[in-house]
């Protein structure tokens, strides 16, 4: 199911099938190096979106000890491995999405676990049941590549050899319990897209999932500016700041009273 839905995006270019389907983000297009030069990620346990996977490769090169993933998007979940065996095999930060490259580098994979495997079936089985020649219409948009490079990709390296890669496949504005905290979550600009509906029970979420001290960062886009809405029902558990140049915005935990 999931080859063939991401193969109706690589024929067609939909960037939607379903709510769990669409096309990939080939990099991000935010600025993380100036966004997360804000914060101290050194030795943080982290919960971030997956998106495109610059995100988790950025947290890790910052220092991060442990940073689980989320996205409601499915294929996510296949494009970091992509990635992940370009960095391993090519030392490449970003893929080449020719796919004869893609090929040749996933027949050098030695699997690590049931994930992977799985990981390296898609792309098989992918491949195997196209016709296409790139991957370039598999993806929403590509951008200037070169704003999160990143070069030297000993330390990714490092941290993906030593740790489990965690995703969870959710929409993060729905009910559910990972019985986990974090020092921070990353939400990227994913509250632009969240029903005002569903504000109490998205911050409820991520209330459960933040530790006391822990902040919530969210990047700004533009697209809604600053939402009052989501401020006056986030404001009954927490406080907000607003970074510098309108780059994003910081939730934290309200201080319980004496």
């Amino acid at each position: 199911k999931d080859v063939n839905k991401a193969l109706q995006i690589a024929w067609h270019n939909y960037q939607h099938i379903g709510n769990r389907y669409s096309g990939i983000y080939y990099n991000s297009n935010e600025d993380l190096n100036s966004l997360f030069s804000k914060f101290d990620f050194m030795g943080k346990e982290i919960f971030s979106v997956l998106s495109s996977s610059d995100q988790l490769f950025h947290l890790y090169n910052s220092g991060a000890k442990v940073v689980d993933t989320f996205d409601i998007n499915k294929l996510t979940f296949y494009y970091y491995y992509l990635r992940k065996w370009f960095i391993e095999y090519k030392n490449a930060y970003y893929p080449i999405i020719n796919i004869k490259t893609i090929i040749e580098t996933v027949s050098r994979v030695s699997p690590r676990d049931e994930q992977e495997k799985r990981a390296i079936y898609f792309w098989t089985y992918f491949f195997n049941n196209s016709s296409i020649d790139d991957l370039y219409d598999f993806f929403i948009e590509k951008v200037d590549n070169k704003t999160n490079l990143i070069n030297n990709l000993k330390i990714i390296k490092n941290k993906l050899r030593k740790n489990n890669f965690n995703f969870y496949n959710i929409d993060i504005s729905d009910v559910f319990n990972l019985n986990k905290q974090y020092d921070y979550i990353y939400l990227s600009n994913i509250s632009d897209y969240i029903d005002v509906y569903k504000f109490e029970t998205f911050r409820d979420n991520l209330f459960n999932l933040l530790k006391k001290d822990g902040k919530i960062i969210c990047s700004n886009f533009g697209y809604n500016v600053f939402r009052p809405n989501e401020f006056g029902i986030f404001s009954k558990k927490f406080n907000y700041e607003i970074l510098d140049d309108y780059i994003g915005y910081v939730y934290k935990i309200k201080k319980e009273r004496d």
